[in-house]
């Protein structure tokens, strides 16, 4: 019996493969030196250095973490010193995240492993099927967020 490999497989073995390359560039980081801190957690800090002092909800929103998920994420990036909470003044039920200066160094570090990652996921392709990629991986998300907007 020949099956093809669905595609959300497919993704998912990329993303564990980026995973433990990410960790292990992120290991070779000098400014990461006795800092732990995986993919996902970048996927916050990036969010973060995008747009500093956010809500959690708009983290969430940004990130498709569940709530649980990304308070427990957040409360290992407070330990490390990388961000800090305090309440919104204007909604008292609602926090706002903010990174520390410790973390504003991090920018270069991550840098230099999205730059890596980027050549390591795109050898041999052109500039022109980059964006392809690019964009079909959008228009798949799109699609994805859609329906679970449209199934709650």
């Amino acid at each position: 019996m020949s099956m093809e490999k669905p595609v959300g497989v497919t993704i998912a073995q990329i993303r564990q493969l980026q995973g433990r390359i990410s960790q292990k560039l992120l290991k070779e980081c000098p400014t990461l030196s006795g800092i732990e801190v995986n993919a996902a957690q970048i996927n916050i800090l990036f969010q973060l250095w995008l747009e500093d002092n956010v809500s959690i909800s708009n983290i969430a929103k940004r990130t498709n973490l569940a709530n649980t998920t990304l308070t427990n994420m957040l409360e290992r990036l407070m330990r490390q010193g990388l961000i800090t909470k305090t309440r919104n003044p204007e909604n008292k039920r609602e926090y706002i995240v903010s990174i520390t200066d410790k973390c504003r160094q991090l920018y270069e570090e991550y840098l230099y492993i999205e730059k890596t990652m980027r050549e390591i996921n795109f050898t041999g392709f052109s500039e022109d099927e980059i964006g392809q990629i690019k964009k079909y991986l959008l228009r798949m998300k799109d699609n994805l967020e859609s329906w679970e907007e449209e199934n709650k």
